[in-house]
């Protein structure tokens, strides 16, 4: 699907659906968009096939062009978009918004004469949308061993699912006694995936990620978060507290999340604000990053009420 670079200065194709995946698949993803008064809304998404970020070394299949916009609060809707990639190699595309649950009008179009040359160019300044710089951080000490482990992909796979990748890029750090940068932040899913799949857990916990945090956040234009897992109590929690006040300082807003032994006091000193600091069962670790990624990609980032919705066990 054709979107916009973090810095706006081009456009990119983000793969929703990567190659060599068994059939049939199903990828939905979430995408946020102004809506104008009078119902003339429309949404033009285009088809393409290839593994370069580049639009011009990709294959157009379709245009798919979505109408019938429902009523929506503060005029911005979320849709979530769906790829459903067939036994018989067809993909078929279509969009629900979310707070009505109402499908919206599809019409196929043939692919326009100016495309894909139209995305040559920098981005048409139709609508200008914040971008966001998420980086996950998670604990990989020897504890998360086994489920721990398994739940934590999971938790990061349906986060990533619920975040609108044409104007979120998502990143991947694991810390244990070092720490590592398994995926700089990017809008390519099947990248995201592909580091999260390969964690890997071993080692104590004698050190902490803010600092890695701050430097590649720290520059960032748009809305940062960073959101930090774990599962124990660290040995480095002075310094860890210190480094997460600096990152606070610089407008980097620290999500804390732990289950199992993590200390509930230490959570919510590393963490933006009390809100933003939640501890869970493991079970629940899924449903906690999806609804994190809901609140992020509804409310652009704004919190609720000034608040997140509270995820205690």
């Amino acid at each position: 699907m054709i979107a916009e670079a973090a810095d706006r200065t081009r456009y990119i194709n983000s793969i929703l659906i990567g190659k060599n995946q068994p059939i049939p698949s199903t990828q939905t993803r979430p995408y946020q968009m102004n809506v104008r008064h009078g119902g003339n809304t429309t949404l033009e998404v285009f088809l393409t096939q290839g593994e370069s970020e580049n639009p011009q070394q990709c294959v157009y299949l379709g245009k798919y062009v979505f109408a019938d916009f429902p009523p929506v609060r503060d005029e911005v809707a979320v849709l979530d978009i769906t790829y459903h990639y067939d036994k018989n190699g067809m993909v078929q595309i279509s969009a629900v918004e979310r707070s009505s649950g109402k499908p919206l009008k599809l019409t196929v179009e043939a692919v326009p004469s100016d495309v894909p040359a139209r995305f040559a160019g920098h981005p048409v300044d139709q609508q200008v949308r914040e971008h966001m710089t998420v980086y996950l951080a998670f604990d990989v000490s020897g504890s998360m061993r086994g489920k721990p482990q398994a739940e934590a992909k999971n938790a990061a796979e349906q986060f990533v699912s619920q975040c609108d990748l044409t104007t979120t890029s998502i990143g991947l750090i694991s810390f244990s006694n070092s720490v590592r940068v398994d995926q700089e932040a990017t809008q390519n899913a099947k990248d995201i995936s592909r580091a999260i799949r390969n964690l890997s857990v071993g080692g104590g916990s004698t050190t902490h990620p803010f600092g890695t945090l701050f430097d590649y956040l720290s520059n960032k234009r748009g809305r940062r978060y960073a959101i930090v897992l774990t599962d124990g109590v660290w040995t480095c929690q002075d310094s860890a507290i210190k480094k997460a006040h600096h990152c606070h300082e610089a407008g980097i807003e620290v999500i804390a999340i732990g289950f199992g032994h993590a200390d509930c006091a230490f959570l919510a000193k590393i963490a933006s604000s009390s809100e933003q600091s939640f501890f869970t069962d493991l079970n629940c670790l899924t449903e906690a990053f999806n609804t994190i990624a809901r609140e992020l990609t509804e409310k652009g980032g704004e919190q609720r009420d000034n608040k997140f919705l509270r995820l205690e066990r």
